[in-house]
């Protein structure tokens, strides 16, 4: 059986309102590398997530950013980034997501990034965006999302600058 694009767009709103209602006091911030954040809100939207799929698929494979690899059947398979952006989340920056994909057969077929700030939804239904632009489904739906955030730049090496970006769609 196969999630619909309101399934994944439901899961997501949910995650969302996690990371909404999340005590930016209590968020348990912990750096995973140098310029790498998990917090609470990202295991608490994770975990949620992972429930539901495991509810609804119970025999399909999960790779999740923060608690990996999930076993399961290989030709039904998530990718879940809960909060997608934490560094921002965490400096209280209003600019982070949750992202879903889900793939049949190594490829992706849908994929919802949701913005819980200001409730936009951006999609990807691989049966309707291909052959569209000539472009791979995933790289269609990153550059919607990238053309429509503000992306900051933070140093990742020693000596380096801060760097603000803006892509305006």
């Amino acid at each position: 059986m196969h999630p619909t694009l309101d399934f994944l767009i439901e899961m997501a709103s949910q995650a969302g309102q996690i990371l909404l209602q999340y005590n930016r006091k209590e968020l348990d911030a912990k750096h995973k590398s140098r310029t790498d954040l998990v917090t609470g809100a990202d295991h608490a939207s994770e975990k949620h997530l992972i429930h539901i799929i495991q509810q609804a698929f119970p025999d399909h494979a999960i790779n999740a950013e923060e608690s990996g690899e999930w076993t399961g059947e290989t030709a039904h398979k998530w990718y879940l980034d809960p909060l997608d952006g934490t560094l921002n989340y965490a400096h209280g920056i209003p600019f982070y997501c949750v992202s879903i994909g889900y793939a049949y057969r190594g490829q992706m077929v849908l994929g919802v990034v949701y913005d819980p700030i200001r409730g936009n939804v951006f999609v990807l239904n691989a049966v309707l965006a291909q052959p569209l632009m000539g472009l791979p489904s995933m790289f269609l739906m990153k550059m919607i999302c990238w053309n429509a955030c503000w992306l900051p730049a933070f140093p990742m090496m020693p000596g380096e600058q801060v760097m603000t970006t803006w892509l305006i769609s």
